[in-house]
């Protein structure tokens, strides 16, 4: 049977719980410090490795970027590479253009001259063999009688105004005397003598003139047609 008089306080040294818990809230710092210490605590042990994985997504980061911008170098390179070879190609175009359009301008230059130049060659060789008949007559004039003297002169007159006329277009006799060389760029040789019948002349030289030939400037109208000394 408990004493009545036994009712003495709990004792100090013996803390309770509600004490404690009392005391914790009191005291800031002391439930700061088991916080510290319980389990709910970082400690430097758990925080190197989450520094370290950190440091290794940063430079895995760095590496990408670096790669990125190697890749786009690389590309922005072929570009302006492609570009400058377009470039090259498109002025290569250019300047063969300008070649051609300039040959172009020659060509149609010479061919207007040129046509200039021969415009009257049709009308020239249609007069040729009127010139030829105006020959001819002259020719058979002078044989028949000396009192034709006055009709002679007067067509050679004519004759000679025909001449004169296209001597101002340009048109000229070929060359064909006789004992000249024969010329196959001039010349139409109708047929061959020996040696002998013509005197001794020598070889492939004119000994006679059938018809006269004719040229424009530098292009031929008509062949002189000639005889000439065989060869051999």
């Amino acid at each position: 049977m408990t004493d009545p008089s036994d009712s003495r306080p709990a004792d100090a040294s013996h803390p309770t719980a509600d004490g404690a818990a009392q005391r914790a809230t009191a005291d800031p710092t002391v439930s700061q410090a088991a916080a510290d210490d319980g389990s709910g605590g970082v400690s430097e042990a758990a925080t190197e490795p989450a520094a370290e994985a950190g440091a290794s997504s940063a430079s895995s980061q760095a590496g990408s970027v670096a790669e990125a911008g190697s890749v786009a170098e690389a590309s922005l390179r072929d570009q302006l590479e492609a570009t400058a070879a377009e470039r090259d190609e498109a002025k290569d175009k250019v300047l063969r253009t300008f070649a051609e359009l300039d040959n172009f301008r020659r060509r149609t230059r010479d061919e207007q001259d040129r046509a200039r130049k021969y415009r009257s060659a049709d009308l020239a060789r249609d007069l040729l063999p009127h010139i030829d008949n105006l020959h001819r007559a002259i020719a058979a004039a002078d044989a028949t009688a000396a009192e034709t003297g006055t009709i002679v002169e007067g067509v050679q007159m004519v004759l000679s105004g025909i001449q004169q006329t296209l001597a101002s277009h340009g048109v000229q006799p070929v060359a064909a005397e006789v004992g000249t060389p024969f010329d196959p760029n001039w010349h139409e040789a109708l047929s061959q003598v020996p040696s002998e019948v013509a005197g001794g002349a020598a070889p492939m030289s004119i000994v006679q003139v059938i018809e006269p030939g004719y040229r424009m400037h530098d292009q031929l109208l008509r062949p002189a047609k000639v005889i000439v000394v065989a060869e051999g």
